[in-house]
């Protein structure tokens, strides 16, 4: 493939030599370059729109979706929300540890806190409770902060 400067110094010798039909050959050389020259300057612009379209596509897609964890704690919140605590166990706090049996049920582990009361109670309010999840991972540890106003 010859390059333009080396088609430039072969006409220019062709003049020279002032053949006919080198200088149709030149010409044809120059034609035929120029030709493959706006054909590649075309597809490298298809590619870079192809490049484009495909990064906008990608970049569309939502992949946040639904916090699973998040949703759970609100469902436990509401079930624990009735409570008859009295004013002097102003504020109880207890870390809950369950997993979700194969029914969607929550499962209590353990209840960690200083208050038998609390733990009983937790564990009444939460233990075979169906939650409405769409995604149920059986057997997945969930540990919780819970915290009770009275």
């Amino acid at each position: 493939m010859l390059k333009y400067a080396q088609i430039v110094t072969l006409s220019f010798f062709s003049r020279l030599f002032s053949n006919s039909s080198s200088i149709n050959f030149l010409i044809t050389l120059q034609n035929n370059w120029s030709k493959k020259q706006k054909v590649m300057r075309k597809l490298s612009l298809v590619v870079v729109a192809a490049m484009l379209l495909a990064t906008g596509n990608v970049l569309a897609n939502d992949a946040k979706g639904e916090n699973p964890t998040r949703n759970l704690s609100n469902q436990i919140s509401e079930m624990l929300s009735d409570n008859s605590f009295s004013i002097e166990h102003n504020d109880l706090t207890a870390q809950v540890r369950f997993t979700l049996n194969a029914d969607g049920e929550i499962v209590v582990l353990s209840v960690n806190t200083e208050y038998d009361e609390m733990e009983s109670f937790v564990k009444a309010k939460l233990n075979y409770q169906k939650v409405n999840l769409a995604n149920v991972e059986e057997g997945k540890v969930y540990t919780i902060p819970v915290r009770i106003e009275g």
